[in-house]
């Protein structure tokens, strides 16, 4: 009797670590393409705010290696075409021949603008806290979240549910203080080329 209750038991943490935590091969593989892509392009519904007062932007992003990123906004119209740039730590709202400050949402001043290089930063540079596999709806998905210090020195915690399948983002969001500040649906996604695929492409040509 006592041998079956082991072997119930052995069976049950089995059980709990294939629905848990993600093996270290299939993390590194979802990773490395992040990591190591000259250019990443997204678009994405960027939501903030309170339970009472909810805002939501569509935005398009192309993030590069070196930080630098430029985003445009899709939706609401009535600022459609609005453009952002972000220069290392700097952020400036582009529109014509304006220049308009980005804004605050949290003490660590992250606008809805910085919503998706912030993600890519945290994937690149951030400090892994956790990775598991929990699915986004009925997206199987790799959720791994980071640490990434604030430009005020707090803690900004960044998310990702990633899909296992082809390894694009599903769901983002970014905490600081505790709150939820900033959530990010992702409707595309595009790895551009590699340095390794980069080089092989010219020699080639």
């Amino acid at each position: 009797m006592r041998t079956l209750a082991v072997v119930l038991c052995a069976q049950m943490l089995m059980l709990l670590c294939a629905c848990g935590a993600a093996p270290e091969e299939e993390k590194e593989s979802l990773l490395e393409r992040y990591q190591t892509a000259q250019q990443l392009s997204m678009e994405a519904q960027v939501r903030f705010g309170s339970a009472e007062q909810v805002e939501e932007y569509t935005l398009r992003c192309d993030w590069y290696a070196d930080g630098s990123a430029e985003i445009e906004v899709i939706e609401p119209e009535d600022i459609a075409g609005l453009k952002a740039s972000v220069d290392g730590e700097d952020l400036t709202l582009i529109y014509e021949d304006m220049v308009l400050p980005a804004g605050e949402l949290s003490s660590e001043e992250i606008s809805p603008a910085m919503a998706l290089p912030v993600l890519m930063r945290s994937v690149r540079e951030g400090w892994l806290l956790e990775e598991s596999r929990e699915d986004w709806g009925e997206v199987p998905c790799v959720r791994l979240s980071w640490d990434l210090t604030g430009e005020n020195g707090g803690k900004v915690l960044s998310a990702l549910w990633i899909r296992k399948d082809d390894g694009t983002p599903v769901h983002g969001e970014i905490t600081v203080d505790e709150e939820i500040i900033l959530q990010v649906e992702f409707t595309d996604f595009t790895f551009g080329a590699t340095i390794g695929q980069e080089l092989t492409e010219g020699a080639s040509s």
